[in-house]
């Protein structure tokens, strides 16, 4: 199944910044680019803002895979120095295959009819047999 990331760059600092590029390193032996792309371009954002981008992978792979901190670069205004950050990271991530990813949210309706169905044979069974039993009795104290 493809999954969206996003990527959100948030201005803590007192002034605007510029030049804001983000990139990430996204294996293409692990993945394939659906929508999208892993690097960003934002000419500015003013202080105490947020930029955000998406970017949609379908995993070729499965099993755990730890993603690469994404590389940040940027202008500082006050100082005009260009910068470097990263982000922060996302600890291993687990990637099912299709058949996991289904079992894993499936609501397993038919094992539930199935259990109910037959929840009720421990029930129905012996009301059964005591109503056949009742009538039985009930018919012959008529004849009497």
């Amino acid at each position: 199944r493809n999954f969206t990331q996003e990527y959100t760059v948030y201005n803590v600092g007192a002034g605007p910044c510029f030049d804001v590029s983000v990139s990430e390193s996204v294996p293409s032996a692990h993945f394939e680019i659906v929508e999208g792309a892993p690097e960003e371009f934002f000419e500015k954002i003013e202080a105490g803002e947020k930029a955000s981008f998406n970017v949609t992978l379908m995993p070729k792979i499965e099993g755990v895979w730890t993603p690469a901190r994404a590389t940040l670069e940027y202008r500082d205004a006050a100082t005009g120095e260009d910068r470097t950050s990263y982000s922060t990271t996302t600890g291993a991530l687990q990637i099912m295959s299709e058949k996991e990813y289904i079992r894993a949210v499936a609501t397993f309706e038919q094992e539930w009819a199935i259990f109910g169905a037959l929840s009720l044979l421990p029930v129905a069974v012996p009301f059964l047999l005591y109503r056949s039993a009742a009538s039985a009795a009930a018919g012959s104290k008529k004849r009497s």
